[in-house]
């Protein structure tokens, strides 16, 4: 009802001021302001998250995205960007820079080749897609190692902290149940020797 209500009143306006509605109604349809639904592409990485990069073999992990349009389906043709921090840690790409430009593929998906590791530590590559009247962008994190050893080396250390913390909570525990066994007054002592918790005689 309310159309109807809203055409009478434009007619009545113009009735009495000569108020061109036709024009009203063209500048409402082509408001620049109003977005198309779905503008916006979707980025999936298939591969290079978390990725370990050895800067003494100078290997890395190369990424490999998805583009999706509006409806959820791979779509062909999208310009991928792919850049990376220009200090270190970083990674260049193929063309010796720190961005990289590649059109996805019948799969909707764009691979970057020849990528090279600088320096250690963790960094993230931004992507970014832009075509078909929409765009979408991604972060993707890596790592830089000096060696493979060094991976291996701080897997360990995160391993031996963690028994560590397991074994001191398992004393813990001991020690809790030593005290509510003897009534919350331990008879014995905890020492270098022998010591021995127990109830009271």
């Amino acid at each position: 009802m309310q159309q109807p209500v809203l055409a009478v009143l434009l007619s009545v306006l113009a009735a009495a001021t000569g108020f061109d509605v036709s024009a009203f109604a063209a500048q409402d349809t082509a408001n620049p302001a109003v977005q198309p639904e779905g503008s916006e592409l979707r980025i999936i990485v298939i591969s290079g998250e978390d990725g370990v990069n050895i800067v003494k073999k100078k290997t890395a992990v190369q990424p490999v995205v998805e583009v999706r349009d509006k409806n959820d389906l791979p779509i062909a043709g999208i310009a991928v960007t792919f850049s990376t921090p220009s200090y270190s840690p970083s990674a260049t790409f193929l063309n010796g820079g720190h961005s990289f430009t590649v059109v996805t593929n019948s799969a909707g998906r764009a691979t970057v080749t020849g990528m090279t590791p600088v320096g250690t530590g963790a960094f993230k590559i931004s992507v970014t897609a832009a075509g078909a009247g929409a765009a979408g962008a991604a972060v993707i994190a890596q790592t830089n190692a000096l060696t493979a050893a060094g991976v291996t080396a701080g897997a360990s250390t995160g391993l031996i902290v963690g028994i560590v913390v397991g074994v001191a909570a398992a004393v813990g525990i001991g020690l809790g149940v030593g005290l509510s066994q003897g009534g919350g007054k331990p008879t014995g002592t905890i020492g270098a020797g022998t010591g021995t918790i127990g109830p009271p005689h």
